[in-house]
């Protein structure tokens, strides 16, 4: 006998009892290729979920920043979503500086829900979730100068060692609105389909002359507002 199944007899599963039979070995090469791969994709399986439920449990240590309180994070998650302390479990941990602000940061599985609950907490007490570390961080800007907050590190160092009387090399980046000059260029040719800003012209000439203008108009913005920036600092010597 090959390839078939031996049956051996005993009551159906309906009695409450399950068959007992002896499976033959796949009769072909590709049928005994699929079982080694169903086997391999099954160990494969199994061993991602082992590997997740170790990543999930291993701890984040976190410093001493005085800020740590898991009891208080426990205590804000329940004011805000509900439940219990020990419907919040702890994941991970850091310690991170806000602006200027060293804060102690946490994360928590809500085991209603299913969802990761991000809490952050200042050695002084207070505790929150990411809005408490964005205000940290413009409480701090709040009290830099803009040439603190927008140059770069190299403009930086040479601006403390550079003397009073010399000038620095400085590229600005500009943000500024050419809208209302390219709606002008689009409303001036009535005659031409536009697709947004860009222009589907009946050919190669017409096409060139029109971008030309489009150019012309977002330069005179930009020129308009290198202006004012101009008029800003020359006074301070720049």
């Amino acid at each position: 006998m090959r390839g078939g199944i031996v049956q051996l007899p005993t009551r159906g599963p309906e009695q409450g009892q399950a068959s007992l039979g002896i499976a033959a070995q796949p009769r072909s090469r590709r049928e005994r290729g699929m079982a080694v791969c169903d086997k391999r994709s099954r160990l494969l399986t199994a061993s991602m979920a082992v590997a997740l439920i170790l990543a999930t449990a291993i701890p984040v240590a976190a410093g001493d920043t005085g800020a740590r309180d898991v009891a208080a994070a426990q205590d804000a998650l329940v004011d805000e979503y509900g439940g219990t302390a020990k419907d919040y479990d702890l994941l991970a941990e850091r310690d991170l500086v806000a602006g200027t602000t060293p804060m102690w940061s946490a994360k928590f599985l809500d085991a209603k829900s299913g969802e990761i609950r991000l809490v952050y907490r200042t050695s002084d007490g207070k505790t929150g979730g990411p809005e408490l570390r964005r205000a940290a961080i413009e409480e701090a800007e709040a009290g830099r100068s803009p040439l603190d907050l927008k140059a770069s590190d190299e403009l930086l160092g040479r601006a403390t060692e550079a003397t009073s009387s010399e000038l620095l090399p400085v590229a600005v980046w500009m943000e500024v609105d050419t809208s209302e000059a390219v709606a002008a260029v689009i409303a001036a040719h009535p005659e031409i389909k536009w697709e947004g800003d860009r222009p589907k012209a009946p050919d190669l000439a017409t096409m060139r002359a029109l971008r030309r203008e489009l150019d012309e108009a977002r330069a005179a913005v930009y020129a308009e507002a290198a202006a004012e920036i101009e008029a800003a600092i020359r006074p301070g010597g720049g």
